[in-house]
């Protein structure tokens, strides 16, 4: 990959690392969001340039507590659309969760599933 900008490329190469280890970063949700849409690249599904989707990759991942401010701080620190990065970080934590990634476990969060309506018994 080439970037015009040293300072971009550098970005860059630091979000890569970061997605290499377990950090408790956005860059930990990358890899489980590019097996799950492999047609779909992160940047992408954010609308983001190399740049923005680096520094969405280098912010940790928001706090249960506040999740929805820290989720719009990404955004606003990036300069990616906020209803592109909430939509982008529920999808990757709902995906982690199915997976049963036990290190991706938030303690006294169960996830359940009911149905709608009743099965037809014929």
């Amino acid at each position: 990959m080439s970037f015009e900008d040293p300072g971009t490329a550098a970005l860059v190469r630091a979000a890569e690392r970061a997605e290499l280890t377990q950090a408790g970063l956005v860059a930990d949700l990358l890899p489980r969001w590019r097996a799950a849409f492999p047609d779909s690249d992160p940047a992408t599904a954010l609308r983001a340039t190399p740049d923005m989707l680096a520094r969405v990759a280098l912010c940790r991942r928001p706090r249960v507590a506040c999740w929805l401010v820290d989720a719009r701080t990404i955004a606003d620190a990036s300069g990616v659309d906020r209803d592109l990065v909430v939509r982008f970080l529920r999808t990757a934590e709902a995906l982690e969760a199915l997976a049963g990634d036990d290190e991706a476990a938030v303690p006294g969060i169960t996830l359940m599933a009911a149905r709608d309506r009743e099965e037809d018994p014929s």
